[in-house]
């Protein structure tokens, strides 16, 4: 086999690492619930249409995200594997891979789904790689644009049903919205170590006490959204708030209980809340009394009462591979001091300073992309 012949059989493998397939699967599975909660009928072609047109605008955002961050992922294990750091592809490759897949994907929606569901894609694909991207290595206010980013997927679902840009459509997607706050905030709090020695700039790390207080204010959101999914028509059933509020309130408790004591256990409490219950509303769904007036199902239903199953398994995910990471503690750092005001924000805090490491170019990482990187840090 040539050599020109055994590049194009990688090929396939690559494009799936550039476009992180199984995140772009959740983002997807998003998509349907919004999809399946549109007061439109259920048309199964233009459901599959939908879900390519975002599985591709999905795959432009992941690989723009990996083009932007090449140089630091070839600073830490879990991500110098990646094809841009070992230049198993170049960087121009990469680049118009993103360009052709984002122009692809938000085409067929704009032919398939409409102009509204292509717009609200193609504002996806900026948000995430030109808006949240660099801001994660500058400011924490980049936990709330990834938050827009979770939340515009359902969105395009519902838009690609027959819904329009209307209250329910904003209802939908500020729903999912607040519901990332309490979970990723929970996830980031037993992570700050590892998001700083990366050198991320999250809320836990810089501003703890903006960290418990966000958890709680989005969690407390969530109890007047459950009744605006039935006044704006998304549900049918008032009975939907029965089941959905006792999950809100739980919900409630244990973001005020991380806020007064903001410790590993609270925030691992937060962060599971919803799996004890998920087998109990699944089986309500099919009881008689169970939300069956509503458009589109248990999917979208477990959405709405703050489940999301999707984006628990990517947490969850995410917080695995965290711990797994390699770091090398022998190389370089550079101290990150955080400031006193911030540092004391809570008084149950030590005073710490994590260290930024930079580790030595390596024969798996070129030196000019190591010297890349080490200039932006």
């Amino acid at each position: 086999m040539s050599p020109l012949s055994r590049r194009m059989t990688r090929l396939p493998s690559l494009y799936a690492s550039l476009s992180k397939v199984k995140l772009s699967a959740l983002v997807v599975a998003t998509t349907v619930a919004g999809f399946q909660l549109s007061p439109g009928s259920l048309q199964l072609p233009l459901l599959a249409w939908t879900a390519t047109g975002v599985a591709l605008s999905s795959f432009s955002a992941n690989t723009l995200n990996q083009w932007f961050e090449s140089p630091f992922d070839a600073q830490m294990g879990r991500t110098r594997g990646r094809p841009l750091p070992t230049q198993r592809l170049s960087a121009s490759h990469a680049f118009s891979y993103a360009i052709v897949a984002g122009l692809c994907g938000v085409g067929l929606l704009a032919v398939k789904a409409g102009w509204l569901a292509a717009v609200l894609s193609g504002t996806n694909i900026a948000l995430y790689a030109a808006l949240y991207t660099p801001l994660k290595r500058s400011s924490v206010a980049n936990t709330w644009v990834g938050a827009v980013v979770g939340a515009i997927p359902p969105m395009i679902g519902y838009v690609a049903g027959g819904g329009g840009f209307d209250l329910g459509c904003l209802v939908l997607g500020a729903t999912l919205y607040c519901w990332q706050f309490p979970h990723f905030n929970a996830l980031s709090w037993n992570l700050r170590a590892d998001y700083s020695r990366a050198g991320y700039c999250m809320a836990s790390v810089l501003n703890p006490k903006l960290t418990v207080d966000s958890a709680l204010r989005h969690s407390l959101a969530l109890l007047p959204l459950s009744a605006l999914v039935v006044y704006s028509g998304i549900c049918d059933s008032w009975w939907f708030i029965v089941h959905a509020t006792p999950l809100h309130l739980g919900m409630v408790y244990l973001a005020y209980q991380f806020r007064q004591n903001p410790s590993r256990p609270t925030a691992r409490r937060l962060f599971f809340i919803d799996n004890p219950i998920n087998k109990r509303l699944t089986n309500q769904c099919a009881g008689p009394r169970g939300p069956t007036d509503y458009h589109g199902g248990c999917p979208g239903y477990h959405m709405l009462a703050g489940q999301g199953p999707t984006v628990t398994l990517c947490m969850e995910r995410l917080e695995e591979i965290l711990r797994n990471t390699e770091l090398n503690t022998a190389a370089p750092t550079r101290p990150v001091e955080i400031p006193r005001k911030r540092r004391n924000a809570i008084d149950t805090m030590q005073p710490f300073a994590f260290p930024l490491v930079v580790p030595k170019p390596s024969s798996s990482i070129p030196e000019t992309l190591y010297q890349r990187g080490t200039a932006r840090l």
